[in-house]
């Protein structure tokens, strides 16, 4: 499957296993690969000029990390090489609706990756929110002009149903693209989840 993106953030891959993962994805023509921070520079290195975007996860995979702390990673990420920032929300803030946080949190780091001309993609865990927290994300975040809306980590098994990336788009600006992450994805799938609005589909290799 060309145009395919990819996420390979087991918290057990080895240097030897990332290398034979990027080969693979060249063989692919994968359209990007998320990998955990660690491993930025190196799969940088191994991508080349490959034209395969990278990206790094950020305060993965419950977004509970403090603003400052986000920020660092970001800026490290960039630094070794990031194309992408994949940051997941602050989950805990939500659950306690602290919609404030959230807006800062956003603002903050949206200014720290724009400086750098790199993109921002965010990650919600939409299968553990309501429908006013989708509601609440799909304004804040699409208001902002973000360059991707996950709607999943793909860590815990939680693909959203269709119901969910339909209600997601009807709420999100237009022109923020919506991602599935997800381990089982067959051709058939990727294709249901595109006619219900997702853009961009990663698969999470585990």
């Amino acid at each position: 499957m060309e145009n395919i993106e990819y996420s390979y953030l087991d918290p057990k891959a080895t240097l030897a296993s990332m290398e034979k993962f990027c080969v693979d994805i060249k063989i692919k023509k994968a359209r990007s690969i998320s990998v955990p921070p660690l491993f930025v520079k190196k799969t940088k290195e191994l991508l080349g000029d490959s034209g395969i975007s990278v990206a790094s996860v950020i305060s993965f995979p419950f977004g509970w990390s403090v603003i400052e702390s986000k920020v660092a990673e970001v800026i490290l990420a960039m630094i070794d090489g990031a194309d992408e920032l994949d940051v997941v929300i602050n989950l805990t803030a939500l659950k306690n609706n602290d919609w404030q946080y959230l807006a800062k949190e956003l603002n903050t780091l949206l200014t720290v990756i724009r400086k750098q001309q790199k993109s921002i993609n965010i990650i919600i865990e939409s299968r553990w929110l309501d429908k006013e927290d989708i509601t609440r994300c799909c304004d804040l975040y699409g208001a902002a002009g973000i360059d991707c809306l996950s709607l999943s980590t793909g860590m815990h098994d939680l693909t959203p149903g269709f119901d969910i990336v339909r209600a997601v788009r009807s709420q999100l600006a237009e022109a923020i693209p919506i991602k599935i992450t997800g381990s089982s994805l067959d051709e058939a799938t990727i294709d249901l989840y595109r006619q219900a609005g997702a853009k961009r589909i990663s698969i999470f290799v585990k």
